[in-house]
């Protein structure tokens, strides 16, 4: 593989990481009332916030 695609997979992997955590911080910072379950899809991919964590499904 021409080193310059390879630069450019490494970089999409990264952002991805970055996004990840971005959808994770926003997901978190969703207030939860007690018994209730948010989801928050970001990046086509679906978040489930229940305190105190957020999961992706």
């Amino acid at each position: 593989m021409p080193k310059r695609r390879k630069e450019i997979k490494e970089k999409k992997r990264e952002r991805k990481g970055e996004d990840e955590r971005a959808c994770r911080k926003l997901c978190n910072a969703i207030p939860i009332e007690f018994g209730r379950i948010y989801s928050v899809v970001c990046d086509k991919e679906m978040y489930v916030s229940t305190t105190p964590f957020c999961v992706r499904i």
